[in-house]
């Protein structure tokens, strides 16, 4: 039994690609990049038998690139299509390597003949035996173009299906004519809502509720679908309620085909319990419901309720009002709520698409984990897009063309967009680190390449001796990863080296030394006032033992250096409050410096008055004061 497929390759670089004057260019064409794939060595040699399955058609296997470039340009054809990529898979356990082979060669001579040219290799890398086809457009006689199109499918597969069959192999029987969308795919595939398995949820909850076409009509319409089927139709078919065409059931699966529905349908008719479900959920209990009907001790006897519930009063009674308003707690003990629409549920898909589209956008300051998160699902997101094939059409092109249009709009290159996205394999404690700015980026890739227990054991030695690792203790460890020699000791001899290049920094929010400075005042030049004010600390202290020495110790310049950037908003006259903001203190706290004589200050009446001069003279010599409490 033989699947395949064939589709078009374009070239993404240019159209018109000289394979023979720039063949040491650094971005391979498409044509280069599919031949690679379909020649790579990991791929197409037998572990068991070393053998190399690569053959060439009409050229050299080595040589195919240049030889079908060579065609392509002395007809003038080398735009547009520039190769058609097809596989031929095999049943697993059904072919040798050498039959797999030897049906792959038979078969591109008897599809394209020995007028085109076509490298033919065989993967044995996934279990399965398979072959790759790459196969020139431009005949090598007449020049004429191929423009396959959907009969290029039906030729190769009816093909590849008579070969078989002579060979004593099984074909796939009655093959689907339309194939999944790619979006849908994987989407399900990880786990992910579509409107397939949305309805496949709807028709297993409709029907533990119904035993009859009915029910099961007006059930699923509450739930947002229209259904129809009956004994005199021949399949069963649904759709929601904004979608235009309907879908036979039996596509969902075999287990919801007309006949399996029935089986199913049977089966609650000798259960009472499908009918008591289908009535509360046709009947819920509601508010007007409740007016119309009371609700009487059969009712909640037969519901596990209480009949005499216990008088709920003052601000529990109201409290529990506002939660019925609100619709966070139900009217009575057990709670109805409206089904979602399928609308509303397929809406739901693309809410990762927008929240990582809208996390890129509306943010001045981004985090790396989450710019990691973000890139990651937008490209999660535009892999699972569906599309034509020739937009999207290179195996090995479609995730670095992914990441170069990602790249594009948030501003990053190519590889910094892959370096971001790597970041999602570190576990929470690392990547917090790498949002604090205590490990760079570059490092943090490296450490991403790391098992989560060998990370868990990197951030045990990194928050007990409190050490970061550079790059090259990042990529030592990622090395020793790989040689499986990573242990505790290894760890903690590694990261106890001394970084000879490694600078590091006192981060201070700058929120915080506003209040010191003028608004206009760059962070540079704060950063050259604030080393300046600490070099006359020092040079005080060392010189001098008090702080009444080490104010002596300040020049009358580097005096009106400071004057100057701090605290340019205050008056040159300072009350008892101005001082008490400009220190940070408490009243108590303000008045005990002044009447002490350590911010000299003068008392004109009952207030006092200071210089602004002895504030800064203050703040440079007695350090920090504690505030009362």
């Amino acid at each position: 039994m033989a699947v395949t497929k064939i589709w078009a390759i374009h070239d993404s670089v240019s159209r018109v690609v000289d394979y023979c004057t720039n063949p040491s260019k650094a971005k391979l064409s498409d044509l280069e990049q599919v031949l690679l794939y379909a020649a790579d060595k990991g791929k197409t040699l037998d572990e068991g038998e070393q053998q190399y399955a690569v053959t060439g058609i009409g050229c050299r296997a080595e040589s195919a690139a240049r030889e079908m470039a060579a065609v392509q340009r002395r007809f003038g054809k080398a735009g547009g299509n520039v190769a058609y990529h097809a596989y031929q898979s095999f049943k697993t356990g059904e072919v040798t390597a050498e039959e797999c082979h030897r049906i792959g060669v038979e078969t591109a001579r008897r599809l394209w003949g020995n007028d085109r040219q076509v490298l033919v290799a065989t993967h044995f890398n996934t279990g399965t035996y398979h072959n790759h086809f790459v196969a020139n457009p431009v005949n090598m006689w007449t020049g004429k173009k191929l423009e396959a199109k959907y009969e290029a499918y039906y030729k190769l597969r009816d093909m590849s299906d008579r070969i078989c069959k002579e060979h004593g192999l099984s074909v796939v029987k009655n093959p689907q004519r339309h194939k999944t969308a790619r979006s849908v795919y994987f989407a399900e595939k990880n786990g992910e809502p579509t409107r397939y398995n949305l309805m496949r949820r709807a028709l297993d909850e409709a029907l533990t509720i119904s035993s009859s076409w009915t029910e099961l009509s007006v059930v699923l319409r509450k739930k947002g679908y229209v259904f129809v089927c009956d004994l005199y139709r021949r399949y069963a078919i649904i759709r929601s309620l904004s979608a235009k065409k309907c879908m036979r059931t039996f596509r969902l699966g075999a287990e919801y085909d007309k006949e399996a529905l029935q089986d199913r349908l049977l089966e609650n008719q000798r259960d009472i319990r499908v009918t008591r479900r289908y009535f509360e959920f046709m009947r819920p209990y509601t508010r007007e419901y409740a007016r119309k009907n009371p609700p009487t001790e059969e009712y909640y006897r037969q519901r596990d309720f209480y009949l005499h519930l216990p008088r709920v009063t003052g601000y529990l009674s109201f409290f529990r009002c506002v939660a019925i308003v609100l619709g966070v707690a139900p009217l009575y003990e057990k709670e109805y709520r409206q089904p979602l629409s399928a609308e509303c549920r397929e809406a739901c898909r693309k809410l990762d698409r927008f929240t990582a589209e809208i996390t890129l956008v509306c943010r001045e300051h981004i985090l790396p984990s989450e710019k990691a998160f973000a890139y990651k699902m937008k490209m999660d997101a535009m892999k699972r897009k569906a599309g034509r094939l020739e937009k999207n059409s290179s195996q090995l092109a479609t995730n670095f063309d992914t990441a170069t249009e990602i790249g594009k709009c948030a501003g990053e290159s190519r590889d910094q967009v892959f370096r971001y996205i790597r970041l999602t394999h570190l576990i929470p404690d690392i990547l917090k680190l790498v949002d604090e700015g205590k490990i760079a980026l570059t490092p943090a890739v490296e450490l991403s390449y790391l098992q989560p227990s060998e990370q868990e054991m990197l951030f045990s030695v990194m928050d007990s001796d409190e050490v970061t690792p550079s790059l090259s203790q990042a990529r030592r460890l990622r090395r020793m990863s790989e040689a499986q020699t990573l242990t505790d000791d290894a760890v903690l001899q590694l990261l106890s080296e001394v970084k000879g290049n490694q600078v590091e920094y006192v981060k201070v929010p700058v929120d915080k030394l506003r209040s010191f400075f003028r608004p206009d005042t760059s962070v540079k030049q704060m950063t050259e006032t604030l080393v300046k004010a600490m070099d006359f600390y020092w040079r005080g202290s060392a010189e001098t033992g008090t702080p009444g020495e080490r104010r002596l110790a300040m020049t009358k310049m580097e005096i009106q250096t400071l004057y100057e950037v701090m605290f340019t908003d205050y008056p040159d006259i300072v009350n008892v409050a101005q001082v008490q903001a400009m220190l940070g203190i408490s009243r108590h706290l303000a008045y005990a410096l002044i009447g002490d004589g350590d911010i000299p200050g003068m008392k004109i009446g009952n207030a006092y008055r200071v210089p602004k001069i002895n504030v800064i003279r203050y703040a440079l010599s007695a350090g920090n004061p504690q505030p009362a409490a």
